[in-house]
Formats: C-alpha cells, structure tokens, sequence
C-alpha cells in the first residue's frame, strides 16, 4: 500500500473583527482515479483546530463537520488535534476542506481568531490517484478559448480597419 498526503491548511489563521460575527475559507482540490486500476483503502484527515476565548470552530470535510471546538466559555481559548477516517466521505472528483471560525452566542466585543490545520491522507493500491488543484482541470480550455476569443477580436478589427 502507498500513501499519498495533501495539505488543505496548515496552521492558517481566520479573524473576525469587532463587528464580524464569522468566517470561513474553502480550498478544493480535484482527486481522481480509475476505479478499475486503483483501490482506496483509507483516506484520514488530520485536523488541528484553536478557537480563541469567545468563539467557536470547526472543520468540514465534503459537507459534513469532522472536527469542532467550542471556546465560549473557556479562558485561553480551546484546542483540538486529532485524526479521523473520511473515506466514506471521499469523492473520485472534487473534494472541499472547509474552516470555520465564529463568535459564541454570548456578547464579544472583541477581535478573535481561530486557527486551522488539515491534511488529508489517501492509503491506495494500484495506480496513483492524479491529486491536483480543482482549477488546473479546467485552465487550459479557458486559456485556449479566451486565446482564440482575443484572437478573433483581433482579426475583426484589423478587417474593419482596411475597409
């Protein structure tokens, strides 16, 4: 078996300001494989997650929250660290890690933050799932049409002018 890791997060931290009440961050990364030639065996994700005092947070891998920490009440803020199985969760395609940070139903009238690590590893057999950024898929057949759009402008103009 082979293992494959990508880093979603690491140690990435989210502010709220004084009249923010929340925010999060997404990052999606396409991770495709031929399932007649590749078999996914596990897929873990490893989060660290610290809410400040005040604030709550968590974790969601492909929609569902794997991880979360609670701060309301707690001086100093909150933290957790731990590994859990997503391979239920996993998507031959894209597949979205996001962090959230947000203030507790109590009056805080302070700026917060959280902070945020996640990484996903795939355990496999065969041949290696193809793990890229979700937009690499799709830049060279905009890149080629937005060439050929320039292009085509380009001519048209030209045309116009030697009339």
């Amino acid at each position: 078996m082979v293992a494959k890791t990508h880093v979603f997060f690491q140690d990435y931290k989210l502010y709220l300001g004084i009249f923010t009440s929340g925010a999060a961050k997404s990052n999606k990364i396409d991770i495709s494989w031929d399932p007649t030639k590749t078999t996914i065996t596990s897929a873990v994700l490893d989060g660290e997650i610290w809410a400040q005092e005040g604030t709550c947070a968590n974790i969601v891998f492909n929609g569902e929250e794997i991880f979360g920490v609670d701060a309301s009440l707690t001086p100093g803020g909150n933290g957790l660290t731990a590994s859990k199985d997503v391979t239920g969760y996993l998507k031959n395609g894209i597949n979205e890690v996001v962090i959230s940070v947000w203030k507790s139903p109590l009056p805080v009238w302070l700026d917060k933050r959280g902070e945020f690590t996640a990484i996903l590893t795939i355990t496999f057999e065969g041949t290696d799932p193809n793990i890229e950024p979700w937009w690499k898929k799709y830049l060279l057949p905009v890149g080629v049409g937005a060439a050929s759009l320039i292009g085509g402008i380009g001519i048209a103009l030209l045309a116009m002018r030697r009339r």
